[in-house]
């Protein structure tokens, strides 16, 4: 810091010109660090997302498909979001459900 100081010099626009380019390169390797942390769980808010997400295809293919949907579009929804094309259905409101009792 001090040699820089001396580097720099006082003057504001070199001050200024010097405080840009260390917060640009702080913001970078302060993202880089980011995206090199892999975590083995996901966390609660977004694990929500994810399954609010795959829930909502799921409907929406239901609806599309006029209540039914297959074992393979569910798969497919879980891998890349994009439903592939149904060789059984099951109709959805034929599956037992559980009671929230």
């Amino acid at each position: 810091g001090v040699s820089l100081s001396k580097a720099v010099g006082t003057s504001v626009r070199n001050v200024l010109t010097t405080y840009v380019i260390l917060q640009v390169l702080e913001i970078f390797f302060l993202f880089r660090e980011i995206r090199s942390v892999h975590f083995q769980v996901m966390n609660f808010e977004r694990m929500a997302q994810v399954v609010d997400s795959f829930c909502d295809e799921i409907l929406a293919k239901e609806e599309d498909d006029g209540g039914y949907i297959t074992n393979a579009t569910i798969a497919a929804i879980s891998l890349n979001g994009s439903p592939t094309t149904p060789k059984t259905a099951t109709k959805m409101s034929d599956t037992p459900t559980k009671s929230a009792s």
